[in-house]
């Protein structure tokens, strides 16, 4: 499987649960309150920032959250390398390895794998990401010991005879094939080539047809030797244990495994031949898989998580209160009052080394051309980034965002994904400080930096029986 995130809002909206005070803005005097007094209960217990970490000998990481809702344990291996790191021509390879794991071991054989799990009321499973690869299981927390014994077998060995090899490229060449029918799919995969050219993370998780057919099993275990480093691997457990639990059983089984480096990356953020393109593209594409017309405006703001997270965070507030939900600023503004619009959204693209990909959508009345909605959606954006946002939109946004973070914590597994994907540079300590350090005029200031200028790319979609694309319009972006 793949994750372009599982629980996307947690990378939407990365923000801590807690006593977060808002600072007052001196132009508008007790209009911002504390969220401390808005917020019903205390949510510190599940402050991310709470999580305990611990190195072990050979550089495997350790991360725990102690969590006591509920008897139960997540229990993930996290390898900090994904799809963004498959070598050129071989675009698909992180997942296809992440498949053949589950083949078996000499001491877990596949059949053997599954049975003791589902006899143990436990679930298994795993998840390709850009810029990590994470398997994973959940059930009761008296099976702590099993699960790192699962995967402690499974990182040191994983016998793939090459008939199952070659059969399991079947399934990941079916996935690809699937991947290239759905229009969405092929509209994002165009746009990633069009405006980051060259970049690792411009084609899709699941690989490109052609290249996915020529994958073999060599090149997956000369991959695995690359990246499957304890120096590359993080142990995220969440759930009703206790630290020092957790540490000693990760010791036992994981402890042995000899040190190996963590491997150069195939991509930095810091290298902008990736987003430094000027062209402008307008697309047109006709699929019987959309259901009504859209318009999507699309920026690309040269910032990820890594590069910097206060800034991230702060345009992914604007972007919640401009365009997050009902009570947006341009739902309430094209769907409700003026009524040219039945929907507006807003999604971001991206990960801890993967740069932004900005998007917002519209969908017209039946009495609304697209080209008029195009002009209004601009204007509006526009303006709403020159003006910047209220006292009042700037808390309910931050507001929205704590509380959704506050019901993915007590979930065991969306935490775990949460930790997962900010694992890099250990990230999710730093929010914390990121949010309490924001303010209403440099969330407003990010806004204007990234968003006021025009859109890089314009896409529209139309319901069509036939599938087919125009692209057009290319040029200098002014």
């Amino acid at each position: 499987m793949t994750s372009k995130d599982f629980f996307r809002f947690l990378l939407m909206s990365l923000i801590v649960i807690g006593q977060i005070e808002c600072t007052e803005c001196k132009s508008h005097p007790n209009t911002e309150k504390v969220i401390k007094d808005e917020l019903p209960f205390d949510f510190s217990d599940l402050d991310p920032k709470k999580a305990k970490t611990k190195k072990l000998a050979n550089g495997i990481e350790v991360l725990v959250f102690e969590n006591h809702f509920a008897p139960m344990v997540y229990f993930s291996v996290c390898v900090m390398s994904g799809g963004m790191d498959d070598p050129a021509g071989k675009s698909g390879l992180a997942h296809y390895l992440e498949h053949l794991m589950f083949k078996g071991t000499d001491k877990y054989p596949k059949e053997k794998l599954l049975r003791t799990l589902l006899e143990n009321s436990a679930v298994i499973n795993a998840y390709t990401a850009p810029d990590r690869t994470v398997f994973w299981e959940y059930g009761p927390k008296e099976h702590l010991e099993l699960f790192a014994d699962i995967e402690s077998n499974r990182f040191k060995e994983s016998a793939v005879p090459s008939e199952e090899a070659r059969n399991e490229r079947k399934v990941v060449t079916e996935e690809a094939r699937i991947c290239e029918r759905q229009a969405q799919n092929v509209l994002s995969c165009y746009l990633s080539n069009a405006l980051y050219l060259g970049a690792p993370f411009q084609h899709p998780l699941v690989g490109w047809l052609p290249e996915v057919t020529r994958l073999t099993l060599d090149d997956a275990m000369l991959f695995k030797s690359r990246h499957y480093c304890t120096q590359n691997t993080k142990i995220i457990v969440i759930g009703d244990v206790k630290f020092e639990q957790v540490v000693n059983v990760v010791e036992k089984y994981f402890g042995g495994i000899p040190e190996s480096a963590a491997p150069s990356k195939t991509y930095d953020e810091s290298n902008a031949q990736y987003y430094s393109s000027k062209t402008f593209l307008r697309v047109e594409k006709y699929s019987n898989q959309f259901g009504t017309p859209a318009i999507s405006l699309v920026w690309r703001p040269d910032i990820c998580y890594r590069k910097n997270l206060r800034k991230a965070i702060a345009l992914e507030l604007f972007l919640n209160a401009l365009a997050g939900d009902d009570i947006s600023h341009l739902y309430q503004e094209l769907v409700e009052r003026r009524k040219i619009a039945v929907d507006i959204g807003a999604s971001v693209e991206m990960d801890m080394r993967h740069p932004y990909m900005v998007e917002i959508r519209a969908s017209p009345t039946a009495n609304t051309k697209i080209a008029f909605l195009e002009k209004q959606s601009l204007e509006a954006i526009r303006k709403k980034c020159r003006d910047g946002l209220t006292a009042e939109e700037f808390s309910l946004a931050r507001n929205r965002i704590i509380i959704s973070i506050m019901y993915a914590m007590q979930s065991y597994m969306s935490a775990g994904q949460y930790f997962e994907a900010m694992a890099e540079n250990n990230s999710y300590s730093k929010v914390t400080e990121v949010v309490k350090s924001l303010s209403r005029e440099f969330v407003n200031q990010v806004a204007k930096e990234y968003l006021l200028y025009p859109p890089v790319a314009v896409v529209v979609t139309w319901p069509d029986s036939q599938f087919s694309s125009i692209c057009s319009g290319k040029g200098a972006r002014k």
